[in-house]
């Protein structure tokens, strides 16, 4: 049987009259595919087209936002004047900004809730959340947080439950993580309040 090349295909199917010596697709000797002939075909198809289309668009990088191909110069023209500003804000102002290009990760951020993602990643893990120091910087600076403002920051447990899961899985996969990670409470930033009795020891010192 002859190899049928979607590659060919894509552009010049159907058409059963091509020769091979032209180095054109044949198709079988008697013109006639099978069911399952044309359903291969299709999804061969398929895939080329949209592979092709993926690589002919420069701005074509999957479903998923993908900080990996950002290009912040041609990024943060199409960005409001207002967000413009809050992020120059976020980035002068902020002592928590460690990452060393900070300006990607709070564009990278503006596909994201950032209430969410922190709520999110207490109920991934409680114990140990793994919390960016770009986001609490957003949330006191950005106008589309200032709800959350007003309530002082002061989240419950229900609103850890209801939070959006898929969303910090997304966010991680756009920096490169196949699942959100795990750390143990001592990897993390986070400070928790030792309530047990101390001993007489400590209460000496």
């Amino acid at each position: 049987n002859d190899v049928i090349n979607p590659k060919t295909l894509a552009d010049e199917f159907p058409s059963g009259h091509f020769k091979k010596d032209e180095g054109k697709v044949l198709f079988p000797e008697d013109n006639i595919f099978s069911e399952k002939d044309l359903e291969d075909l299709d999804g061969q198809l398929k895939a080329f087209r949209s592979a092709r289309e993926g690589l002919a668009n420069q701005t074509f990088y999957g479903e998923e936002h993908t900080m990996a191909y950002m290009d912040i110069e041609k990024e943060w023209p199409l960005l409001s004047n207002q967000t413009q500003e809050e992020i120059l804000e976020v980035m002068e102002n902020s002592n928590t900004m460690a990452s060393p290009e900070p300006e990607n990760w709070l564009v990278y951020d503006l596909n994201f809730n950032v209430t969410n993602l922190i709520l999110a990643s207490f109920k991934h893990n409680a114990e140990a959340p793994i919390m960016f120091t770009q986001w609490m910087p957003q949330l006191e600076v950005y106008e589309r947080y200032a709800s959350q403002r007003a309530k002082n920051f002061e989240w419950t447990w229900d609103d850890v439950e209801q939070a959006d899961m898929d969303e910090l899985k997304r966010y991680y996969k756009g920096i490169g993580y196949d699942h959100i990670p795990t750390k143990n409470p001592g990897e993390t930033g986070v400070i928790t309040l030792d309530t047990s009795p101390m001993d007489d020891e400590e209460r000496e010192m």
